[in-house]
């Protein structure tokens, strides 16, 4: 019997990328989820939904984590199980639950901005403290690409 499309999803793919919370890392960061994305055979709307959602987490993590550029690794795991595409993002700054609401803003009109698409994007938005770090496993609806 072929293997379709349908049965594919249906098994766990994996992808993983690794990097430094340098500002010029996130072009690479967003390469490889372009490229991992399509691999795993995610439509186009689902990978913008979750390059959003990367891309916040990573300008989080340099502003509010770490506070600035630095050498911290971070982990990228994009996983496509029984029809759900995960992203698994792993940080070594200091714990912030991202499910939880952020401190006042000193600039009312960009607060939480970033924080509303990380919790509003996804499907499923499971958090879990390391010592020291988060991480933070974000569940989409995988939709297949047509052929």
């Amino acid at each position: 019997m072929p293997v379709t499309l349908p049965m594919l999803m249906q098994l766990s793919q994996q992808e993983h990328f690794r990097l430094t919370a340098r500002p010029e890392q996130l072009a690479a960061a967003m390469e490889w989820l372009e490229y991992s994305g399509s691999k795993l055979g995610l439509d186009s709307q689902l990978q913008l939904r979750l390059q959003l959602v990367l891309e916040e987490l990573f300008l989080n993590t340099l502003q509010h984590g770490h506070g600035q550029a630095c050498d911290g690794e971070i982990d990228l795991d994009l996983e496509v199980e029984q029809g759900l595409a995960w992203l698994v993002y792993t940080d070594h700054a200091p714990c912030f639950d991202p499910r939880q609401t952020p401190p006042p803003s000193p600039v009312p009109e960009e607060a939480g901005v970033g924080l509303a698409l990380i919790q509003q994007l996804p499907a499923s938005l499971d958090y879990q403290p390391l010592t020291p770090g988060n991480r933070i496993r974000l569940g989409f609806t995988a939709t297949p690409q047509a052929n």
